[in-house]
């Protein structure tokens, strides 16, 4: 088994999801967190994106395409797809009618590969990354620009046998040496991010990463490094589109805490073959969670 640690800047993004199977994604990986279960699951019925997924995948691209370095280009990855109109009552035919289904399926032959996406999805996205660099009275415009202009986008780093025989893969948005950007769109207001991080598991991935980055360094120039900082740029996919950078200091202790839990759980269920439910990850023998009510909940039901 190697230690071996592979690192490529200009792999196309289709490429590193796709074909390195036997090195685990935080995106993945993070499905421990609920269990052993739901990553079972995930494996099974394969992974799709919601409209509001491919939305912000679509943003991330154009951000990433605007590098100086030229190498991405979000026009070449994406094929602009308007569904078929009922010339009767003037809106699109329904997408389990044959003649959309017909019409969608003539789309996929003529994008050659590409992911469809509305051309409301890329003006979106296009408003969304205007609003980012061409403001430069925003007050983290210089910080952005600064680390963009500086940085690398879509850095690999395959690590073989990072953790008891278990590979991993990351590949930071922005990679600036011992700094990493990560990019977000967000859905909700923007107020409402820092509850996100640990309820959709982004402190796991942060925590991933970060550790990732200091085997890089462990391995690559036998250096130990004690601090690698993670950023969330985080913009709203909604009107008025703002954004905002979160720093992810004061939750990485947990979520490497996680983050090897969730190595740990992949590594039982690897070797066991058994994918256990959510039950299984409390200690009470009976399974049974006694969760409390959260401080305000406690004062409502001072109330009733």
């Amino acid at each position: 088994m190697t230690n071996r640690i592979l690192v490529a800047d200009d792999m196309p993004n289709e490429v590193y999801h796709k074909e390195f199977p036997d090195y685990i994604s935080s995106t993945t990986l993070k499905k421990y967190r609920l269990s052993g279960l739901h990553f079972q699951q995930e494996q099974e019925d394969g992974f799709s994106k919601s409209p509001a997924l491919l939305l912000g995948t679509l943003w991330h691209d154009v951000i990433t395409s605007k590098h100086k370095s030229g190498k991405y280009n979000w026009e070449n990855e994406y094929y602009v797809f308007e569904p078929k109109i009922n010339e009767k009552t003037g809106k699109p035919y329904g997408e389990d009618t044959e003649v959309q289904k017909a019409h969608r399926l003539e789309a996929v032959s003529s994008a050659d590969g590409k992911t469809l996406v509305s051309k409301a999805q890329v003006d979106t996205a296009l408003i969304m990354a205007d609003n980012i660099f061409a403001n430069p009275d925003h007050p983290s415009y210089d910080f952005f620009m600064k680390a963009f202009n500086a940085g690398t986008p879509e850095v690999s780093y395959f690590i073989d046998n990072f953790y008891k025989g278990i590979n991993i893969r990351i590949r930071p948005d922005l990679d600036i040496g011992k700094v990493v950007l990560d990019y977000k769109s967000f859905g909700r207001s923007i107020e409402e991010f820092p509850r996100a991080i640990t309820d959709l598991g982004y402190d796991i991935s942060a925590g991933m990463y970060v550790e990732g980055k200091r085997e890089y360094y462990r391995r690559v120039h036998g250096v130990e490094v004690d601090e690698i900082r993670f950023y969330w740029v985080v913009q709203e996919s909604n009107p008025p589109y703002d954004w905002a950078i979160f720093s992810a200091e004061h939750f990485l202790e947990s979520g490497i805490d996680k983050f090897y839990k969730c190595l740990e759980r992949h590594h039982y269920c690897k070797e066991t073959g058994v994918y256990f439910g959510v039950a299984s990850t409390i200690a009470d023998k009976n399974g049974i969670f006694r969760p409390e009510p959260a401080y305000y909940q406690k004062q409502l039901n001072k109330l009733l």
